[in-house]
């Protein structure tokens, strides 16, 4: 997994055509190149177990007395430590200045824009509003940003079977394929756009691709893990200002053809 979220020239091949045109407002929010400071984490957890005396006094702060890198490797790693930690900080504070400036739902738009395309950074959340606004701006009223969570069974000889959930640092951009509200327990309707992993499919298609190609993105995720997911958010725009947002962002409305986005046939 790279760290920089952008567009892989796509090529859309789903026989469902809601699929397809989910892959295409994935495709979207992928067209602005940004570093995701998330994706580099399996990373920094690898170079930690490995340096622990360095990741403690770069890190977590936790050492007292300094460590000085002798090596070359070593002042490698350093740089790699220090660099992502300024990352981590920066992203915080962009979003902050971005947050003061978003009022409201279209503002926080061209802020989450901005912060994609002069500072280059973001996260699945920034992803994942991205995402409902674009399916907002073409007609989807049913999209929600929704927060994951994994329940996994852990069998042992004392206590049995005990069933661990543990909520996910992770959202993604969630509707129902039939134009119904998504009530946060059926998920066999819904459909998953997650620009974060540069995928959009059913649920349970995604699900396979979580607990395996990126199961080292997400803590307790295993085969048997079952995956849920809670609706936390909802992109809201006037008329007025989802015409504005079509006049401004053409290039986010889905081209013209013989069918009607979203639509089966």
């Amino acid at each position: 997994m790279i760290s920089a979220v952008s567009n892989k020239n796509q090529t859309f091949t789903s026989r469902s055509p809601q699929i397809r045109d989910a892959q295409w407002v994935c495709q979207k929010v992928r067209s602005f190149p940004h570093i995701s400071t998330t994706h580099l984490n399996p990373i920094l957890e690898k170079l930690e177990e490995k340096n622990p005396k360095i990741y403690e006094r770069f890190i977590s702060q936790t050492s007292v007395n300094r460590y000085i890198p002798r090596t070359p490797e070593e002042k490698n790693v350093v740089k790699f430590f220090s660099w992502h930690k300024n990352l981590v900080r920066k992203i915080g504070q962009v979003r902050e200045n971005w947050r003061i400036l978003g009022r409201d739902d279209y503002r926080r738009f061209d802020n989450v824009l901005g912060q994609f395309k002069y500072e280059k950074l973001g996260n699945c959340g920034e992803d994942a509003f991205l995402a409902s606004s674009i399916l907002k701006i073409n007609g989807i009223d049913n999209a929600c940003i929704a927060k994951m969570r994994v329940e996994t069974a852990y069998h042992d000889t004392t206590n049995g079977e005990r069933i661990i959930p543990e909520w996910q640092d992770h959202v993604v951009c969630l509707f129902n394929s039939d134009g119904s509200r998504f009530d946060d327990k059926n998920l066999k309707k819904a459909i998953i756009i997650d620009p974060w992993i540069g995928d959009a499919d059913f649920a349970s298609n995604i699900f396979v691709k979580y607990k395996n190609i990126f199961s080292k993105f997400f803590w307790g995720v295993r085969e048997n893990s079952k995956i849920y997911f809670q609706k936390i958010d909802k992109v809201n725009f006037s008329d007025a200002e989802l015409e504005l947002l079509k006049r401004k962002h053409a290039d986010l409305c889905y081209p013209k053809s013989s069918r009607e986005f979203m639509q089966k046939k």
